[in-house]
């Protein structure tokens, strides 16, 4: 019987947030932020940032605002309810494509914790069948964006 070996990389534990209570977005204006939406991760308990990226429900009628920004791309109903992203025991992966790689959509989740690991998926030399053997650890696919506004504030 194949045993299951574990998947897991080496990591720090970071806790993973979202502003529920941020600034809303505008098309190309400038503004102090943290914006609503925006997810930040932190080795300590942050105080811009309101909730844990941990898959909550949140009701739409109290949060439409953070709604209109994020949809159901994570989760739930989009009548009564939407979700925050899931990073609790998942890694943050690039959303889109990569050179070799396959396309994720924004808001999937890939991956596993263990594999099993047979004849059929070991490399030829180890007596596999030349088949590849699937490497993702729990993750799942966000937007990385970079801030390139230089924000003035006036006193």
């Amino acid at each position: 019987m194949p045993t299951p070996v574990s998947n897991l990389k080496p990591t720090l534990t970071l806790a993973e947030y979202v502003d529920i209570l941020g600034i809303f977005p505008s098309q190309g204006g400038a503004s102090p932020g943290p914006y609503l939406g925006q997810i930040d991760v932190s080795a300590a308990p942050s105080s811009l940032f309101d909730a844990l990226a941990q898959g909550q429900l949140l009701p739409t009628s109290q949060d439409s605002a953070l709604f209109s920004i994020l949809g159901t791309t994570y989760g739930g109903n989009g009548t009564q309810n939407f979700q925050l992203p899931n990073l609790a025991g998942a890694v943050a992966i690039g959303s889109g494509s990569g050179l070799g790689l396959p396309i994720f959509p924004l808001g999937q989740t890939t991956g596993t914790a263990t594999k099993t690991v047979t004849p059929a998926n070991l490399p030829p030399s180890l007596g596999g069948l030349n088949t590849g053997l699937d490497n993702y650890q729990p993750s799942q696919a966000i937007n990385y964006a970079i801030n390139h506004h230089l924000i003035v504030q006036f006193a």
